[in-house]
């Protein structure tokens, strides 16, 4: 047996640690459609120049498929198709594509925007001169369509055919092909297609190119017609691939919904997510489980709304009551719009307040559509804002409806950075984008495009910026901060918003978007941006504070003439702040349940007078964020607001709220809970306990104990959980005791868990910091370990060194305990919800029996939870093996195997779950026995 329990934490600060980071990369491509010219283009091109978009090449990648066959028309004898190493054969069907209906087969997939499409087709069946077979891009698949094909024939011409206006004539333009084969390239820019032809795939000569309106999804393929209705033709086809820098097309050419695919040039592509309540499984979108969805909205604590499950999926945890209202996964009482923001609140065709709930709460109630992608935050903070809409995006469903003629869009935004240009919402007939740092809106008309941008104010990526774009008699204006530009243009022509609205994903922050069934006056708009506008126009509280600057949620005052504080940590203060304000009531629920609509309410400013200044705003900044000790302080400000604090849960929880926000925040009391987990986890400086029973630095046990707290919020539940045992008076969670251990208990066994299989998994993985954040727990961990280690020697009474640090109750060789049972030594007696562990270094293979043995003299209630941790720091994988749960008498026991450089723990335990109160302890037997 080995006693040196100090090395533990030696080894790490010997041996460091290395962090590893994650990172997902996605890209997003925005093609934008520009009308071309009309005139026919005669010239002949050898070789052709043009840009070369990615390309996937579908018949070195997936073939055809992914595409889908269809009888186009009035079809008396079917098509058909195959396809084998790449040769693609189609028995045509139909009279002709001619005229204002077509006849034929068409071998199709959806596409979207930009595209180019080459193809050789090696022979066509004379069925008739004009029998073809040929490439398309078809607005939709009615007889009809809108349409641009480029076809070889049976007389070996090569035609540019198109049908401009749907059910219309067509026409076309062709040339002499000669004998084939023959190769065709159609290509799509913004409303211009252009056709090509060649002899040897590499010298294109141009058919024609035309201009005609074309939706930007529409169907791309092969279409086969024997232009007779007698009999089918046969047409042969190689070498297809479609060209484009849209990353959606090549996602439909593969067939991929979902998920990452490979696009053809040794790279790869994300094919974007599913909708809510399914999964991505081989790119395909599938139904999840409702069962499943059921125990994720559980765990989340989401009674209403969407949240991520943990793959990549949105799902959704259902609707609220009538007279409710659903913010942040709770069903609250629905609140007046007043009570949520400032500005004119009448004549509201929708009003989605995203930083209060996902729903549209005009009259209209449009169906809203909430999408919530991978998140991956690197920050110094990693806490995701509800209005961050980098990976989440929302869609407003007009269900047919579409606001007046005259009428406003109004939101407000905070970029990520400076100078970004990025779309932030679209619709049908509308697009609203950031483009370097100013902001574009751009509305269809019935024959283009008309675009107005607005650079009278810079977009402050710190702060709020209001922007308003608003048609009204004849003209468009668009208000930035205040500052407004203005077009004339013909009100009749404008398409006008229609359809739905789509907002996000857009690296920055959105909210308060409202559309108004009127034009509003500048006086309107003004009141509406106050908070964020150039000129500051807002009241201010106190005259004394005229400066201010605003966020999502609150906004800070200071004096003129302030020189001690920069303009930089005033922001990053406003940032501070915002966070802490969210994540604590929104997200936490740190206030009285059912009451969230008082204290939602605005105003909530805050005055920055000189001493707060001087003792906080000015020392920190971006480049020096806020620490633990603040965010701390900062989350009692928030616990008064419940009526159900009390010590213990007042220190953990301020230590967990930190922790919640800035999981890296170094801790110096994290490890008076770690190193000393034989204490109940209620312990505080006033708790007594058994003669003999080690309790230094108790006093900081309550605040170490928020990692408890944050290991069930990360790892099990979510966030709410906290607003939930301050509010377990309200919600009823601790009829026994009335303490915060029991209201846990209770909110863990409401979601299907239990708190005392959570408890040992817990006591398990942080004994080798085996959960998120390890790395810098133990950088507290460790910091707590000197402050202990310096109190104690500078102690008139100090204990022995070595029980400073008691994480590791006991340390044995190779060979274990042997084969005798021993006791847990009685300093280290563990009390309720209070854990030992022990190690055994592993210097050769072995196979081990590790048992435990309850005492008698333990109450009924005491049972105990043991789990078996078999650990490789090098290659930091660990093995995890549960004994049976036992109690007074009952020994439980297991075998296991280790390797040699492995370390072997024994967890044990304590989990009465009657007990939530006192400091009892209990003993057992234990033994680690190499066999």
């Amino acid at each position: 047996m080995m006693k040196n329990k100090m090395r533990y934490l030696n080894r790490w600060q010997q041996n460091g640690f290395a962090a590893f980071a994650l990172m997902s990369v996605f890209i997003l491509l925005m093609l934008v459609s520009v009308p071309g010219s009309a005139a026919d283009k005669l010239s002949w091109l050898t070789p052709l120049e043009q840009s070369s978009p990615a390309a996937l090449d579908l018949s070195a990648v997936q073939g055809i498929s992914s595409w889908q066959g269809l009888d186009i028309g009035n079809i008396t004898m079917p098509g058909a198709f195959t396809e084998e190493s790449g040769v693609i054969t189609i028995t045509g069907s139909g009279n002709d594509i001619w005229n204002n209906q077509d006849d034929f087969y068409y071998l199709h997939i959806p596409i979207e925007g930009d595209v180019s499409v080459t193809v050789r087709v090696l022979s066509v069946e004379h069925t008739h001169d004009w029998a073809k077979g040929a490439l398309m891009m078809r607005e939709s698949l009615e007889p009809g369509a809108v349409n641009v094909t480029l076809g070889y024939s049976a007389h070996k011409k090569v035609a540019l055919q198109w049908r401009p206006i749907q059910d219309k004539r067509s026409y076309y333009f062709s040339r002499n092909g000669g004998p084939g084969p023959v190769w065709l390239k159609l290509e799509r820019k913004g409303d211009e297609f252009t056709g090509y032809y060649s002899l040897d795939g590499n010298n294109w000569l141009l058919t024609t190119s035309k201009t005609l309106v074309m939706a930007q999804d529409i169907y791309l393929g092969l279409a086969v017609s024997p232009h007779v209705t007698s009999d089918n033709n046969i047409a042969v086809f190689d070498n297809l691939k479609v060209e484009s820098d849209n990353s959606a097309n090549v996602c439909q050419a593969q067939g991929a919904q979902c998920g990452v695919i490979d696009d053809g040039q040794g790279g790869s592509l994300q094919c974007g997510a599913c909708s809510t309540d399914s999964s991505c499984n081989s790119n395909s979108c599938e139904p999840i489980d409702p069962v499943q969805i059921g125990a994720v909205c559980a765990a989340a604590g989401a009674q209403c709304g969407v949240v991520r499950d943990g793959s990549g999926s949105t799902l959704s945890c259902g609707t609220c009551n009538t007279g409710e209202i659903c913010s942040n996964n709770r069903c609250e009482a629905s609140c007046s719009l007043a009570q949520i923001d400032n500005g004119p609140l009448t004549d509201l065709f929708a009003y989605v307040p995203l930083q209060f709930a996902f729903e549209d709460l005009s009259a209209n109630r449009h169906q809203l559509d909430t999408r919530l992608l991978a998140h991956e935050d690197n920050s110094e903070f990693p806490y995701e804002s509800s209005v961050d809409m980098a990976d989440k995006s929302v869609s407003l469903d007009f269900a047919g409806k579409r606001p007046a003629a005259q009428m406003t869009l109004s939101f407000k935004m905070i970029p990520e950075s400076q100078a970004q240009s990025e779309q932030i919402m679209a619709g049908e007939g509308l697009r609203v984008e950031t483009l370097a740092g100013a902001l574009k809106a751009t509305f269809d008309t019935d024959s283009s495009a008309i675009s107005l941008l607005n650079d009278l104010s810079d977009l402050k990526h710190r702060s709020c910026n209001h922007i308003a774009v608003q048609v009204g008699d004849n003209v468009i204006n668009s208000f930035v901060n205040g500052q407004m530009t203005q077009v004339s243009v013909d009100t009749a022509s404008i398409a006008g918003l229609s359809e739905s609205l789509n907002i996000g994903p857009y690296p920055g922050k959105v909210w308060d978007v409202r559309i108004f069934d009127q034009a509003l006056s500048q006086e309107e708009i003004a009141t509406l941006g106050q908070d964020c506008d150039d000129a500051l126009t807002k009241p201010v509280p106190d005259s004394e504070y005229p400066n201010y600057l605003c966020g999502v949620y609150q906004c800070i005052y200071w004096p003129d003439g302030v020189t001690d504080t920069t303009q930089e940590s005033f922001e990053y203060q406003l940032h501070g702040h915002d966070m802490t304000w969210e994540h604590n009531v929104m997200t936490t629920g740190m206030y009285r349940h059912g009451e969230l609509c008082q204290e939602y309410a605005k105003p909530r400013d805050l005055l920055l007078s000189e001493g707060y200044r001087k003792s906080w705003v000015s020392k920190f900044n971006f480049e020096q964020p806020w620490n633990q000790y603040v965010l701390h302080e900062n989350f009692h400000a928030y616990q008064s607001r419940t009526g159900g604090s009390e010590k213990f849960l007042a220190e953990s929880s301020a230590s967990w709220g930190a922790f919640s926000m800035k999981p890296t925040a170094k801790d110096s009391l994290l490890g008076m809970y770690t190193l000393q987990p034989h204490l109940a986890l209620w312990t505080t400086q006033s708790s007594v306990f058994e003669e003999g029973i080690i309790d230094y630095a108790k006093g900081g046990h309550q605040y170490g104990a928020s990692i408890f707290e944050y290991y069930v919020t990360h790892h099990v539940l979510a966030d709410n959980m906290i607003g939930k045992v301050f509010n377990r008076s309200v919600l009823g969670l601790a009829p026994i005791s009335g303490k915060p251990a029991e209201a846990f208990y209770n909110v863990l066994k409401n979601a299907g868990f239990d708190m005392r299989e959570v408890f040992s998994d817990f006591a398990a993985r942080v004994t080798t910091w085996d959960m998120d954040y390890g790395e810098s727990f133990l950088v507290s961990e460790i910091a707590s370990f000197n402050r202990m280690n310096g109190n104690n020697n500078n102690s008139e009474d100090p204990i022995p060194a070595e029980e400073v640090d008691n994480k590791i109750a006991e340390f044995y060789d190779v060979n274990g305990t042997g084969d005798a049972w021993l006791t847990v030594p009685a300093r280290y007696k563990i009390g309720a919800w209070a854990y030992n562990a022990y190690q055994v270094e592993v210097s050769q293979d072995r196979d081990y029996e590790v048992a435990i043995k309850p005492s008698v003299d333990n109450p009924d209630y005491a049972e105990f939870r043991a789990q078996v941790v078999v650990y490789n720091e090098q290659s930091g994988t660990r093995s995890y093996y549960k004994l049976p749960v036992t109690s007074a008498g009952v020994p439980a026991s297991i075998q296991v195997s280790a390797s040699s450089g492995d370390k072997l723990y024994l967890v044990v335990s304590s989990t009465p779950s009657v007990k939530f109160t006192d400091f009892e302890a209990f003993t057992y037997d234990y033994k680690i026995t190499a066999l």
